[in-house]
C-alpha cells in the first residue's frame, strides 16, 4: 500500500483479493475519513481516491515501519467493572487490570 497525489493505491497478489477489495472499496474509504477525524496522527492514510491493481513481484525494498503513524487507541474503560471471580489469583488478576486501566485513564 502508498499513497500517491490523493490516491491510496493496494498492490495484491491473487485476483480474487483484487475482486474482493474491489467489492468493498466504498466502505473502506468512509472507514478510512472516519479514522482520519478521530485521529489526526492517521493524516498518512487520507486519500480521495483507492486503486487496486495486481502484481507478480512483490518489492524486494521493505520500508522500516514508521511508529509514529501507528494509530494510538485511548482506553474507553473505566475500571468500573464487577469482580466476580471467587478464585484468589483470578480476584488478584482482574484486580491488577483495573488497576492498569485506572492508571491509563488518569
Amino acid at each position: 500500500m502508498y499513497n500517491k497525489n490523493n490516491t491510496l493505491f493496494f498492490v495484491l497478489k491473487h485476483p480474487a483479493f483484487k475482486m474482493e477489495f474491489n467489492y468493498k472499496t466504498t466502505l473502506i474509504k468512509g472507514l478510512l475519513k472516519e479514522l482520519v477525524k478521530r485521529d489526526e496522527s492517521c493524516k498518512c492514510i487520507d486519500a480521495d481516491d483507492i486503486k487496486v491493481f495486481l502484481t507478480n513481484k512483490m518489492s524486494s525494498h521493505v520500508e522500516e515501519q514508521r511508529t509514529d503513524t501507528v494509530p494510538f487507541y485511548r482506553e474507553k474503560s473505566k475500571g468500573g467493572f464487577k469482580n466476580l471471580a471467587k478464585d484468589a489469583k483470578l480476584n488478584n488478576l482482574f484486580e491488577s487490570i483495573r488497576d492498569v486501566i485506572c492508571k491509563k485513564t488518569d
